[in-house]
């Protein structure tokens, strides 16, 4: 496995198309550094490169605040409790802030004027008495999360952090979005006999030898048309004609299609959009290392089932062991793990009679491992071994 094409690029905001709200628009802005970090994983495999897009996005653990409604007191007739909640869980806090931290509102609209004031986040401060220090800062001080008419008042009190993960709500999360591309096929239209335009996967390799100035990845930004023959032009009528001068290339050449049943990518593309409350680089190295330490952890728990098949379990890893079949049940885990274990074990063993996934339950956490292996422990935990080997390659990267 290979990681390259790393680069990290903030980003940045362009006011200059509204020059008549510029002065309004800027305290607006987010006041912490957003990045997007790109890379691309090369001579790698779809759960290994999946994994680790599932686990950016819902399987890290974050940080957020929470209030109850009953610690919310206002005379501000048009302030909606459950929305004022759902704004305070929405802003991104560093995720170095204490667990035990207590925060609290406490604001006056006292302006004499008929203006509605807006209640940013920088108003969350400290309560007094607390533990906490200013160690943890939040993250974005100009986050909007209410208005107060003139004279109307907020006080919000215990205002503590609580954990999650992006799987209980997206308020857990650390990314706003992560584009993820394999690179080894392409999308592009073609042609059809009846002449009309469908679309299919190519490889990527062989668009390449029929265009020109691109490369693996900026051909993917391409609309892209094959016209097979000079029959299959004939057969498109007038509107679908004039489509063809949508699409940026034409290949007037065969083309080879490719179901995602049978093509298996080994390079792709990820590009992670940060919220700012944990740098780009170190986001990425944060989930690898959490993925390598559920592998090892799993491979922990089935040494005990290598001494003893009978054993008693202990922990969220079961086996059960016979002679034709053995099932092991992994609790707190669901596609991301299975999906590298049951590849994995393909790969160390292509001639494994069985190996498969089962979700115990869609509302549960919990997925079973059905394997017919002659040493069904000792491959699987050499499968947890390869999927640290994996991940540990792609965090020293960052």
């Amino acid at each position: 496995m290979k990681v390259t094409n790393i680069t990290v690029s903030e980003i940045k905001y362009d006011l200059s198309a509204f020059k008549k709200y510029e002065d309004r628009l800027k305290p607006l802005l987010p006041t912490k550094k957003r990045e997007i970090v790109s890379f691309v994983l090369r001579n790698t495999d779809t759960p290994t490169a999946n994994g680790l897009r599932r686990t950016l996005i819902e399987e890290l653990p974050v940080k957020i605040l929470t209030a109850r409604v009953e610690d919310i007191e206002t005379d501000e007739e048009f302030l909606i409790r459950d929305e004022l909640l759902d704004r305070i869980h929405s802003i991104p806090v560093d995720q170095n802030l204490k667990n035990d931290a207590v925060f609290k509102i406490d604001i006056l609209n006292n302006d004499t004027s008929k203006r509605i004031g807006h209640v940013y986040s920088e108003s969350i401060v400290p309560s007094s008495g607390s533990s906490s220090d200013f160690a943890g800062k939040l993250c974005d001080s100009r986050f909007r999360i209410a208005e107060l008419h003139p004279s109307k008042h907020l006080r919000v009190n215990n205002i503590i952090v609580m954990e999650g993960y992006g799987y209980m709500h997206a308020n857990f999360m650390l990314t706003c979005g992560i584009r993820y591309k394999p690179l080894d096929f392409t999308d592009v239209w073609y042609v059809n006999p009846r002449g009309f335009i469908e679309r299919g996967m190519t490889m990527t390799s062989d668009v390449l030898a029929s265009t020109k100035g691109f490369n693996d990845i900026t051909i993917h930004d391409e609309r892209i048309l094959y016209i097979p023959n000079k029959s299959c032009e004939d057969h498109m009528s007038e509107a679908g004609k004039s489509r063809i001068s949508n699409f940026s290339t034409v290949i007037k050449k065969e083309v080879k299609f490719y179901s995602s049943s049978v093509s298996h990518p080994t390079e792709y593309l990820l590009e992670v959009e940060t919220t700012g409350t944990v740098p780009g680089r170190q986001l990425i190295k944060s989930a690898c290392l959490n993925l390598v330490e559920r592998l090892k952890g799993i491979s922990k728990s089935l040494e005990v089932y290598l001494k003893d098949p009978n054993a008693v379990p202990d922990g969220d890893v079961i086996a059960s062991i016979t002679p034709t079949l053995t099932k092991v049940e992994l609790k707190g885990e669901t596609h991301t793990i299975a999906e590298i274990l049951v590849y994995n074990v393909q790969k160390l063993d292509p001639m494994v009679a069985n190996v498969k996934k089962h979700i115990v339950h869609p509302m549960k956490r919990t997925v079973v491992i059905s394997i017919s292996h002659s040493e069904p422990i000792r491959i699987l935990m050499d499968a947890c071994k390869l999927g640290v080997t994996n991940y540990e390659k792609i965090s020293s990267s960052f």
